[in-house]
């Protein structure tokens, strides 16, 4: 450090974990004032750059720092040096610039941005499917810049569908790095249109992805751009050769992004990652997330491409692009805004299960299947406290949701949880249109879930009774059950403990002339399964079904039906989380939803007196002014409900 409190001859890796660097090949020692006096003195014909002895600037391009030279680094520029390599989200909002319309302009991630960048950092594989023109080739180069330069010995490869692709990312990294201060700017040996070195030994090497794309380099991070747009031969072979290298790589990361294209290679791998099979974190951002995009934009763009399938593929980040989704991009949207990862949680009731082998003989080392259950951060702070081993206290009404499947390395079996609860006031006011009695301002929010394919359905039975008699207490309990074959395989085991009741298991209509209600749900025709999907679509659209968790939001996005509507699938792949909700609406169907409904309104409702004044004067009084007889209902029927 010099008197003056500046640091001299520093390589910019050095501020973060990483030390070294090449010494300069010069006395000359360039600081911040110098290198912006001798700019001045260049851009007022003053200076003649050619004519300076050791240039600081690479090939006398003022925006082009050259390697080994000296440079006095400030304190305050030292300091921010270390904020940016701790931290590339301040890297990027404070010193990267774009060019615009109106000149070179800081940069202003929006918030998908930001999630974009942190999760690259956060995650050693990270999987993208993302909208056209979402700026995904911004926030990516800004990623690999901050990459390059605050690290040491790094290769980067860039590889996109076809040549162009590739030099349009590397052409914004250089644009993103030409305008960064100078003190900020790493040195440059080699400038290449698609590579480049730095002085702290890193490169950035870019091409089209074919086979052999990748032999004979080094990767520590490697990104590939519209993977799922390559030739399938090429994407299978090139994968299959080069991930073992780069996971075999200490700290390596890779980065796929794609907008769909059918069912391939990166089908298979976004897929896995929902799935949470593999190590890849999928992160998705859709085109509603780019402000000013809008239904009124959606339909302009559909009619300029002439048609809406290519409007699912390009914009609606829909693998099958006939597909019709069962939730709309306003539904998707609002509950991308809610969706958390829901937290593993030790549930003493599921210690006694094992996973058995085929032979059942063996049984694995981890015999606690409290891995397989997750809950809602808020749910497990407010009503299942770590002191607590049980709810058998909590009073609130929980409805569970039942998908069984094969199991045993297939399909998933799901319990899905989810309390009964009513609107808070400002989604009362909000639906009002769709409130027209009491029954309308309550609804089911998740909080909970089981999801296992390694047991078969003997097993899983035990884990609903005890989940049901063991964790919940019984009698706040009801079960949507779907009685395919291995529905009445759990509906069997309920039947059998001895603390089950008849009212726990939801009734419904087995058909449109049935008058009787009966346990469980039959969907074995195409028409109820159709029927309780737009059922779902409907309450999910009110907020009376509101999914929270990530894993089954991503699930119920890419949801739908085949063009000709004679099945529903999920994109993903699996379905189990998607089809448990559905599921759930059965139960505003059944007899149990108008029981449970009238004791909560009686009970809880009708107490809070700031409550019923915002349903009194916003939604009763508003729908009599707007529809007449035929709006509202009185709020003193619940007492003569029972």
């Amino acid at each position: 450090m010099s008197k003056g409190g500046s640091f001299t001859s520093i390589n910019l890796s050095e501020v973060s974990s990483s030390v070294g660097g090449d010494e300069a090949v010069d006395s000359t020692i360039w600081s911040t004032e110098k290198i912006d006096k001798i700019i001045r003195d260049y851009q007022d014909g003053l200076v003649d750059l050619n004519k300076i002895s050791c240039s600081p600037f690479l090939g006398n391009n003022t925006k082009l720092r050259k390697p080994r030279i000296n440079f006095s680094y400030t304190k305050h520029e030292m300091d921010e040096l270390r904020k940016c390599a701790a931290d590339p989200l301040y890297f990027a909002g404070k010193y990267c610039k774009m060019f615009t319309e109106d000149g070179y302009k800081e940069v202003k991630l929006r918030d998908y941005q930001l999630g974009l960048i942190e999760g690259i950092n956060s995650h050693r594989n990270n999987i993208v499917l993302a909208s056209r023109q979402c700026g995904k080739t911004t926030t990516t180069s800004i990623y690999i810049l901050w990459y390059i330069i605050f690290n040491k010995e790094k290769n980067v490869l860039i590889l996109g569908d076809i040549a162009e692709t590739t030099k349009e990312i590397i052409d914004k990294l250089k644009n993103i790095l030409d305008n960064l201060p100078f003190f900020m700017k790493p040195g440059i040996s080699i400038n290449n249109v698609q590579s480049m070195k730095f002085e702290n030994g890193c490169r950035i090497i870019g091409r089209a992805t074919t086979k052999k794309a990748a032999i004979g380099l080094s990767i520590n991070l490697l990104f590939l751009d519209e993977f799922a747009h390559i030739n399938a031969s090429f994407a299978n072979f090139f994968f299959r050769s080069v991930y073992p290298t780069i996971s075999g790589t200490p700290n390596s990361k890779i980065v796929v992004t794609s907008t769909p294209n059918g069912m391939n290679k990166f089908y298979e791998l976004w897929k896995d990652a929902v799935e949470g099979k593999s190590s890849f974190n999928p992160m998705r951002v859709d085109w509603w997330q780019v402000p000013g995009r809008d239904e009124a934009w959606k339909q302009s763009t559909i009619a300029d491409m002439g048609s809406i399938e290519d409007f699912n593929q390009e914009f609606g980040l829909q693998f099958f692009k006939g597909d019709n989704l069962l939730l709309n991009s306003s539904e998707i949207k609002k509950f991308s805004e809610i969706r958390s990862d829901f937290s593993v949680r030790d549930v003493p009731c599921l210690h006694m299960f094992r996973t058995y082998y085929e032979n059942r003989e063996k049984v694995s080392k981890t015999d606690d299947m409290s891995c397989f259950a997750s809950w809602h951060k808020s749910f497990l702070k407010n009503s299942f406290p770590v002191d607590s081993p049980d709810l058998k206290k909590c009073k609130d009404y929980f409805v569970f949701t039942i998908d069984t499947d094969k199991g045993v390395g297939k399909d998933y079996h799901v319990l899905n949880i989810f309390k009964v609860s009513y609107l808070p006031k400002k989604f009362l006011v909000y639906n009002r249109d769709n409130i027209n009695d009491y029954l309308d301002i309550f609804t089911l929010v998740q909080v909970g879930k089981f999801r296992c394919n390694s047991i078969n359905v003997d097993t899983f039975s035990n884990v609903v009774c005890n989940m049901a008699f063991e964790l919940f207490n019984p009698e706040y309990v009801r079960i949507v059950l779907e009685l395919n074959n291995q529905g009445v395989l759990v509906r069997d085991r309920l039947e059998r403990h001895e603390h089950f009741w008849t009212g726990m298991l939801v009734y419904s209509l087995p058909n449109e002339s049935s008058t009787q209600y009966e346990p469980g749900v039959d969907l074995s025709s195409r028409k109820k399964k159709v029927h309780y999907c737009e059922k779902f679509q409907y309450l999910a659209s009110v907020d009376r079904i509101v999914p929270t968790c990530n894993q089954t939001f991503m699930e119920l996005s890419n949801f739908g039906s085949n063009p000709e509507r004679t099945t529903y699938r999920c994109q993903n792949g699996h379905d189990d989380l998607a089809m448990s909700c559905i599921h759930a609406s059965a139960f505003f169907e059944s007899p149990q939803y108008t029981e449970i409904c009238g004791e909560l309104y009686e009970t809880v409702v009708i107490k809070d007196d700031d409550y019923i004044k915002t349903l009194e004067v916003d939604v009763i009084e508003y729908n009599r002014d707007r529809l007449g007889d035929r709006g509202g209902f009185d709020i003193n029927d619940i007492v003569n409900f029972y």
